[in-house]
């Protein structure tokens, strides 16, 4: 009998008879990628509410329509932080606590992380540079400089579990006989 809250036989998270939180938690690929999904658009749309309200100049109170997708990316971090989703560990042990296996699946999401962020990087300052002799909107407000650090951290700070939540097959107790 598997112990309520023991850790999946493979490895990547608890089994199928915890209890709890855990049951919460998504582990098949499909719920993964929604809580990515959630985490990445939920930011995105927060973002696009503040300044779509701010550029059109409309009343302060229509912020509140921010609350949904804020939900939802806090909903997304949460799902990718917990232990229960089986991804967190491999993305953020470090090597001689995996396996062979899942280091292979930890180096390689941080492969995938640096051609994201690096290609993130290049776009950001070509944009600088064009924008600059364009007259094109560069951020210079205090909302803006903060709605960028803020990307900047919430992309670097789970890129690489979010390419582990992305990528890693079903546990073998949900996959399909």
């Amino acid at each position: 009998m598997i112990e309520r809250g023991a850790p999946h036989p493979a490895g990547n998270g608890p089994s199928a008879a915890s209890t709890g939180w855990a049951r919460l938690m998504p582990r098949s690929r499909r719920g993964r990628r929604r809580a990515v999904v959630a985490f990445y658009g939920g930011y995105a749309a927060v973002v696009a509410v503040l300044w779509g309200r701010a550029a059109a100049g409309a009343p302060s109170w229509l912020s509140a329509f921010s609350i949904v997708p804020g939900v939802a990316m806090l909903a997304g971090m949460v799902v990718l932080s917990s232990k229960a989703a089986g991804v967190y560990d491999v993305a953020n042990q470090p090597p001689d606590k995996l396996d062979e296996r899942q280091q292979r699946v930890g180096d390689h999401a941080y492969r995938v992380s640096y051609w994201v962020v690096g290609a993130a990087l290049i776009v950001g300052v070509v944009y600088v540079q064009v924008a600059t002799d364009a007259g094109w909107w560069l951020p210079r407000s205090d909302g803006a400089m903060q709605a960028l650090t803020w990307a900047t951290i919430l992309l670097t700070g789970w890129l690489p579990t979010a390419a582990v939540a992305w990528t890693e097959p079903d546990p073998p107790d949900l996959a399909e006989p």
